[in-house]
């Protein structure tokens, strides 16, 4: 029999195999490889969630960090990216602005950025990437110029640092909240977090890092019952809006926990901030043409939806003549409508109701957006480390199903996406009885 310490170096050396096999071996087309290493990433994680084998922070940031730097010299295998993210960065570097023009449209370039282009996987639409990333992307190609791996290193090391900032600060909002300090492992050890974020270079762990430093900081205006806090909170949620915009949807859910006076306070700071910001790169014209991409992405690009794919496939049986166009604007205005009841009418007598309201409306966001990227359930992960929901970490691992599409010719099997939505509903329905009925049962006592 493996003794204790032995059995947690057993599965930390299987959590690891698993992860360097995604990061450096596994093929997108692969998907039974996929899978397999998946499999025994999150069975480790569970393994380690389940028991609570972590009991100090110190040990979870130590793991997170290992584990993470054993994956800087890999180069994305699962997206393609980070080749429009080397390309916007020299751009800026030739004095181009990324939005201004589009790539088939610059042909005095380099071989290195003919090589670029022939890889891209955008090259017909403008950059609709935010500010906050091209200036990271400008300043990783000032500093290593062009070369793909030092570009790439350097952009993980900041992913890398902005995982250790969320793991941190997750820490210290769950003790602010008298929760257990441990659900940081939630995020930190999560083998989607790793491989989407540090593996393949998406950046949705840096609008999370400023998104959480906000809320920390608007949580400790609260308690100091000051406003001096709250031009800092303000900036670094207008960054976290400017890294990807997704986390604006927080704003609504905030009035029930800080007033609406407060809350307005915030909304008008957060958004001069951003228009300050965003001024040193927009104009009119250039907004047109990132409103033109944003366009021809949502029409021509569906990807893992649910009730999106779900509604457009009854429309097309009984609505005549229907198009996206057609059905697409009520789908949204009922998205919008559900994520502002929840978030007026919820009570939010607690941080960890804020929380659970902040997560109620990001999983509504995602229930009806017509592309559900797997990295893009993160967010759930990182909401859910103060809240007692497990389901965005069931939904973590049942995203992976969409990559069968990849090995299929590019075309999405029904059945697939169904067994995903319906393994994340049915557990999201059982934690929420549950909870009502824990709830009850205090209640009466």
């Amino acid at each position: 029999m493996f003794g204790f310490r032995s059995q947690e170096r057993f599965v930390f050396g299987a959590f690891a195999i698993s992860i360097l096999f995604l990061c450096y071996v596994a093929d997108r087309g692969q998907f039974g490889h996929l899978i397999l290493g998946y499999s025994l990433a999150f069975y480790a994680y569970y393994h380690w969630i389940e028991k609570r084998r972590f009991r100090k922070v110190k040990s979870i940031l130590t793991q997170a960090i290992i584990i993470r730097l054993l994956l800087l010299f890999a180069l994305p295998l699962l997206s393609d990216d980070y080749y429009r993210f080397i390309w916007d960065g020299l751009l800026q570097c030739s004095g181009i602005n990324p939005f201004a023009h589009l790539p088939t449209e610059i042909s005095d370039t380099s071989p290195y950025m003919a090589g670029l282009l022939d890889k891209m996987n955008s090259p017909e639409y403008y950059s609709i990437y935010p500010p906050v990333l091209q200036w990271l992307w400008h300043g990783v190609s000032v500093l290593v110029g062009e070369n793909t791996l030092a570009q790439v290193m350097l952009m993980r090391t900041v992913i890398i640092l902005a995982d250790v900032g969320v793991i941190v600060l997750g820490a210290s909002i769950l003790r602010t909240m008298k929760m257990w300090q441990g659900n940081v492992a939630l995020y930190a050890l999560n083998p989607l977090v790793i491989v989407e974020l540090t593996g393949n270079l998406h950046f949705e762990g840096l609008m999370i890092f400023f998104s959480l430093l906000a809320i920390y900081l608007f949580i400790r205006m609260k308690a100091t019952a000051s406003l001096i806090l709250l031009p800092a909170g303000a900036l670094a949620l207008a960054l976290g809006v400017l890294s990807k915009v997704v986390f604006v949807l927080s704003l609504p859910a905030m009035w029930r926990r800080w007033g609406w006076w407060r809350t307005l306070l915030i909304a008008v700071s957060t958004l001069s901030f951003v228009l300050f910001l965003s001024s040193f790169f927009f104009d009119m014209k250039l907004l047109s043409n990132i409103a033109q991409s944003f366009d021809l992405y949502f029409r021509n690009f569906e990807f893992n939806s649910s009730l999106f794919n779900l509604t457009e496939y009854i429309a097309s049986h009984w609505i005549t003549h229907y198009t996206v166009q057609t059905i697409g604007p009520w789908i949204t205005g009922l998205m919008v409508l559900l994520i502002i009841s929840v978030s007026l009418f919820r009570r939010a007598d607690s941080y960890t109701r804020f929380f659970e309201t902040l997560l109620l409306v990001l999983s509504i966001h995602l229930l009806f957006a017509s592309t559900v990227h797997p990295w893009y359930i993160i967010n759930l992960v990182s909401v859910a480390m103060f809240t007692r929901y497990r389901y965005p970490m069931v939904w973590s691992f049942a995203a992976v199903l969409s990559y069968f599409m990849y090995s299929n010719d590019f075309i999405e099997v029904w059945w697939i996406i169904t067994v995903e939505y319906l393994l994340v509903v049915l557990y999201a329905i059982w934690e929420i009885y549950q909870a009502n009925v824990e709830r009850k049962s205090l209640s009466v006592l």
